[in-house]
């Protein structure tokens, strides 16, 4: 993958990173944020974030046209979020049909990158499997390969 992942500023110890898209729509600010899930898991959660508001909203569709170098970003927060905490697993899931199918594509575009380093669990039909490429999940586990995850 040679997509250039845009800037970050990372707050709120290390559970939050911003960001803008730029394109087509001008700019967009952006968040990628952790919530603990359980102790030793935290779902992210990317979300277009409205400044005049402050909500932040993870159904908008952006549509800025540069949805292949959000996607580096949001990998590129993924593996900075492990590296600071290497005991903890992520977890994500598309809040709806098109994004399921959306993260399902880009993981996959991933994965040969990223394999050597980290461990991903797909879920399907309400059980953890080992990922496989070209497979249908519904929701997704990332951990650093040293937790050395059973599911």
């Amino acid at each position: 993958m040679n997509y250039e992942p845009y800037e970050l500023l990372i707050t709120e110890q290390d559970k939050r990173f911003s960001f803008q898209s730029i394109g087509k729509k001008g700019i967009v600010e952006k968040a990628i944020l952790f919530s603990p899930e359980q102790e030793d898991m935290f779902n992210l959660a990317l979300v277009d974030v409205n400044l005049k508001t402050g909500e932040e909203n993870d159904k908008s569709k952006t549509g800025n046209g540069d949805l292949p170098r959000i996607m580096a970003t949001s990998m590129k927060v993924i593996l900075l979020f492990l590296d600071k905490h290497p005991d903890k697993m992520i977890s994500f899931k598309g809040n709806s049909e098109e994004r399921k199918k959306l993260y399902q594509i880009y993981v996959n575009k991933f994965y040969p990158f990223i394999r050597h380093e980290l461990t991903i669990l797909g879920e399907r039909n309400q059980h953890w499997q080992e990922f496989e490429e070209n497979a249908q999940f519904e929701r997704f586990i990332i951990a650093k390969k040293e937790l050395n995850l059973v599911w």
